[in-house]
C-alpha cells in the first residue's frame, strides 16, 4: 500500500508541473512543434523499489517458525542509478494530440544485501539482490501544446535478476522478470529536432520463485514480489 502510494504522490507532482508548464506556450511561437515521426535519444535516472518476500520451501518456512521470523525479514530494498537508451515514434492524431510507441533499454546497479536474519551471528551471512538490465516497451498518449509534450505512458516491462546468498551456501541465481509499468512524462522541445523529458514509471514485476530447483525440490525456495519506481530525464532527436 505504502509504494503505491507513493507512486500516485509522484505521478500527481508531475502531473502539477506539467500543467505549470504549458504556460511557456505563448513565448514558444519560434519553436517548431510538429512532434511526428520517429526518434532515438538516451536517458539516465535513478530507481528505487521493494522485493517482498514470501518463503515456500519447507525448510526455510520452518526455520522462519522455530526462530520467530516473519517473511517480512527476508523482504529488501533494491536502489540505484541507471542509464540507457530509448528509441520510438509519434504519430499526431491532430494538432493537439499524438500516440506513439517507445522502446527502451537500461542498465543499471540497482541493488539491495541484507543480513541473513536466521544466522546474524555468522560471518558474511548475507543475502543479495540486484537488477542490472531492465527495459520496457511502452505506448504513449499525450497533450501537445506548443513545444511540449504532457503524456502518460504504459505497457510491458522485463528485467535482468539475480540473487547471491552466502548462507545457507545456495548457489546464485539470475531469472528474467516480466511485468508491466506504467508513468507519465513531460516532454519539450528545444528546437524542432532535439527535446528534453522527464519522467516517472512505476513497474511492477509480478512474483518470481526463486531456488525452487535446488537443494533437495526447493526447501529453501521464496517467492519475491519486485516493484520499482523510477525518475529519469532524457534527450532525444526527432527526424
Amino acid at each position: 500500500m505504502t509504494m503505491h502510494r507513493t507512486s500516485l504522490l509522484i505521478l500527481a507532482s508531475i502531473l502539477a508541473g506539467s500543467v505549470s508548464a504549458s504556460a511557456d506556450e505563448v513565448l514558444s511561437n519560434e519553436i517548431v512543434s510538429d512532434w511526428g515521426g520517429f526518434y532515438v535519444g538516451a536517458h539516465g535516472g535513478y530507481a528505487w523499489g521493494e522485493n517482498t518476500s514470501t518463503a515456500i520451501g519447507s525448510r526455510l518456512q520452518t526455520i522462519i517458525t522455530d526462530n520467530n521470523l516473519s517473511d517480512s525479514d527476508y523482504d529488501s530494498s533494491p536502489k540505484g542509478g541507471f542509464g540507457g537508451l530509448q528509441g520510438g515514434v509519434n504519430l499526431e492524431v491532430n494538432p493537439m494530440f499524438l500516440i506513439g510507441l517507445e522502446a527502451t533499454v537500461s542498465y543499471g546497479d540497482l541493488s539491495d544485501t541484507i543480513t541473513d536474519p536466521y544466522a546474524p551471528g555468522i560471518t558474511d551471512p548475507v543475502i543479495s539482490n540486484v537488477i542490472d538490465w531492465f527495459g520496457t516497451v511502452r505506448a504513449r498518449a499525450g497533450y501537445i501544446a506548443g513545444p511540449n509534450l504532457f503524456y502518460g505512458t504504459g505497457g510491458f516491462a522485463w528485467a535482468h535478476a539475480s540473487v547471491s546468498m552466502t548462507s545457507p551456501g545456495l548457489p546464485d541465481q539470475s531469472a528474467t522478470l516480466t511485468g508491466w509499468v506504467v508513468g507519465a512524462g513531460v516532454e519539450r522541445k528545444l528546437t524542432d529536432k532535439i527535446s528534453i523529458k522527464t519522467e516517472y514509471l512505476y513497474t511492477d514485476y509480478g512474483s518470481h520463485t526463486w531456488f525452487a530447483d535446488t537443494p533437495a525440490d526447493g526447501i529453501y525456495a521464496s517467492a519475491a514480489d519486485v516493484d520499482i519506481h523510477s525518475v529519469n530525464v532524457g534527450l532525444n532527436l526527432h527526424f
